[in-house]
């Protein structure tokens, strides 16, 4: 993704949340002006200003750099970061649960796929 479209995404997410782009630079100790640089096509943002803007953001490196976007992906992320330990223990309990799930029927479909090339047509 360009700079240009990693600015307006940054600049949409800090408009939800209602800060400036002047007020992420100095929170995270960006220098004056850097992020409307990228918004003009005139710098590139390094991968270690991408991932302090993430999390300070509460969002991903991949949602901010891809042209993809999940927001459940992204508010569960947030969720997760602002959880107490026992919180972020069942988050992950329960998205483990629902991909081990996920897994064993994907298997299930290979099996019955594999089986039914097997089978025969009655002539």
């Amino acid at each position: 993704m360009d700079s240009k479209k990693i600015f307006e995404k940054i600049n949409t997410i800090c408009k939800n949340k209602k800060i400036t782009i002047k007020e992420l630079e100095k929170n995270l100790k960006i220098a004056n002006g850097t992020i409307g640089k990228w918004g003009k096509g005139k710098t590139t943002p390094k991968t270690n200003t991408l991932n302090k803007i993430a999390d300070y953001l509460n969002v991903t490196l991949d949602y901010l750099i891809t042209e993809k976007i999940d927001e459940k992906e992204t508010e569960i992320i947030a969720f997760y970061r602002k959880a107490d330990e026992r919180g972020k223990d069942r988050i992950y309990r329960t998205a483990k649960d629902e991909a081990d799930q996920a897994e064993q029927l994907l298997h299930q479909k290979e099996n019955i796929t594999e089986f039914s090339k097997e089978i025969k047509p009655f002539a």
